[in-house]
């Protein structure tokens, strides 16, 4: 069929139009053949195209039941010392907004913040309508400093890794930073971080409740309202931890979260009638603990109120298991 449409020799490109035009006339025959009252499934291509010299051509070894036709493309540029990475907010590469967040400054890119956060979109929405109606330029850029806590500073750049990830679903952040992040989220109007550490945290919330309460009081502003998101992660990780105490005592890093909570937070959990642990020793020996961290020129404590319960603490060798020690910072008690 092809060599009578064709009809002798041809150029390339006229094989090519032949080509086409003798598989329209074989796919129209071959309907006709066919008895319409019978139920057949769809014809499978009864040819493959792939390239030859530039042009398209049949491949005369392919049957009507193998795959799907392929075409053989390959990108035939020189990549030659062309970088092939996306872009990266630690190059700066074609930065278009810079952010600053406390001492750092980072040089970003307008359309991947606008895209992704509220805030960013709204900023740059007002910058331009601003140099529209003055005609001044505007500075191209946020300052974050006194936006975000400052505890949620250290988490910005995974925020930035967060938003230049190109596949977001396979992204994932420490529990230490988790609650951090979805306050960034929160805070910046980024609903896909906050989805995002909203899947984590429930996840694994069962085992890293203190540590989840430990980042919350490390942002949180007594007095204010964080949302009933986050309330919702407070006062579950409360509970958790007092009927869990003991278990996450066992636990190096929950622990040491819980050595950083708030006289006040501790104060709630370890008066709770529900509190779970085997003995007054267990508790008595996490506050000496903690007594003694607080006493380290190297200790890192969540509040400057620790120091108050390590003041109110009585000595280890006074054999007494039931006393309760007046914390300094707003008068509540510890009982040890």
């Amino acid at each position: 069929v092809i060599c009578a449409h064709v009809g002798g020799a041809c150029t390339a490109d006229s094989m090519d139009e032949s080509l086409l035009s003798a598989a329209a006339v074989v796919s129209s025959d071959e309907e006709d053949f066919h008895d319409n009252s019978v139920p057949r499934s769809p014809r499978q291509p009864s040819f493959a195209l792939v390239t030859v010299n530039g042009g398209i051509t049949s491949n005369p070894g392919s049957a009507s039941g193998s795959s799907s036709a392929r075409l053989g493309l390959q990108f035939s540029g020189n990549l030659s010392g062309a970088s092939q990475n996306a872009l990266c907010w630690r190059e700066g590469r074609f930065s278009d907004w810079w952010v600053k967040v406390g001492e750092t400054t980072y040089n970003l890119h307008a359309f991947l913040l606008a895209r992704a956060s509220l805030f960013f979109e709204s900023h740059m929405s007002m910058a331009t309508q601003a140099q529209a109606e003055s005609g001044v330029p505007q500075t191209r850029g946020s300052d974050l400093t006194e936006v975000l806590p400052l505890s949620c500073h250290s988490a910005f750049e995974d925020t930035l890794d967060f938003i230049y990830s190109e596949n977001q679903a396979t992204f994932n952040a420490p529990a230490s930073k988790a609650l951090l992040l979805l306050k960034i989220a929160d805070i910046l109007g980024i609903s896909s971080l906050f989805e995002a550490m909203g899947r984590l945290i429930t996840a694994a919330f069962s085992e890293t409740a203190p540590l989840l309460l430990e980042q919350y009081c490390r942002f949180h502003i007594p007095g204010t309202d964080d949302g009933a998101a986050l309330r919702q992660i407070r006062d579950g990780a409360v509970e958790l931890v007092v009927r869990k105490f003991q278990p996450f005592l066992a636990n190096p890093e929950m622990r040491t979260a819980l050595r950083r909570l708030p006289s006040s937070v501790l104060a709630e959990i370890l008066e709770a009638d529900e509190l779970l642990v085997a003995n007054e020793d267990t508790v008595f020996d996490f506050l000496a603990a903690r007594a003694e961290e607080a006493r380290s020129p190297a200790a890192e404590l969540a509040t400057s109120s620790s120091e108050g319960v390590a003041a109110g603490l009585a000595s280890p060798s006074c054999g007494c298991r039931t006393s309760s020690a007046p914390a300094e910072a707003g008068g509540e008690e510890l009982l040890w």
